[in-house]
């Protein structure tokens, strides 16, 4: 990579990050351009040589923040090899660990800003990845002889859904962390009776319960 190129791409993450400082401040709608542009210590009109508008920022910011919850979730993951172990662990981490991401949780879970038409193929993009995990996880089981499944992606789709009852809960701290992984080790041990097979249904597999910090 040219030394030019370089440059340009340590200033274009540089403004990115400052457009996530303060998108997770103030949100989508009271963020400017200005705003932006003054946490970054640029003018505003240099910023127009990297992004063409403030919805291109925040696409940049959310897909940030999506990668990064997705790696976190993955270094928990490494080492969990039952397919219920890390479907269970997947929907633990992944609903504690958007809340610490102020801008993908806007994006995907924030009713004020749905009716923005740039927003929906965002919500999209991150729906077809959460059944596409989930419907993973459910196909290694069924390679594993563990599931019993006739539609994996039907019923990812179903448990997707499912889980997100729990999101604005949690979020809004209604109820706490142990209460949670409580209620969420319930309904995943429930569901596990449905979908696991009948031979490894005698083997009376325990699900081990997520440690609380």
């Amino acid at each position: 990579m040219r030394a030019k190129d370089q440059i340009k791409d340590v200033a274009r993450s540089a403004i990115v990050q400052s457009a996530r400082n303060v998108f997770g401040r103030y949100g989508y709608r009271k963020t400017t351009l200005e705003d932006i542009a003054k946490d970054a210590k640029k003018g505003k009109s240099s910023l127009y040589y990297y992004f063409d508008s403030k919805e291109e920022l925040y696409i940049e910011v959310v897909k940030m923040e999506a990668k990064e919850l997705a790696e976190n979730i993955m270094r928990v993951l490494k080492e969990v090899v039952d397919p219920r172990e890390r479907l269970y662990r997947y929907i633990y981490e992944r609903t504690m660990g958007i809340g610490k991401f102020s801008t993908l949780h806007e994006a995907v879970k924030d009713v004020s800003v749905q009716d923005m038409d740039f927003i929906n193929p965002l919500r999209e993009k991150y729906l077809e990845d959460e059944i596409s995990i989930v419907e993973r996880f459910l196909k290694q089981g069924i390679s594993y002889g563990i599931f019993d499944i006739p539609n994996p992606s039907l019923v990812a789709n179903t448990i997707v859904i499912a889980i997100k009852g729990y999101d604005q809960p949690i979020i809004q701290q209604k109820f706490g962390i142990v209460s949670f992984n409580e209620k969420l080790y319930s309904l995943i041990s429930l569901l596990l009776k449905g979908i696991t097979s009948d031979l490894e249904r005698k083997r009376n597999y325990n699900l081990p319960m997520a440690d609380v910090d």
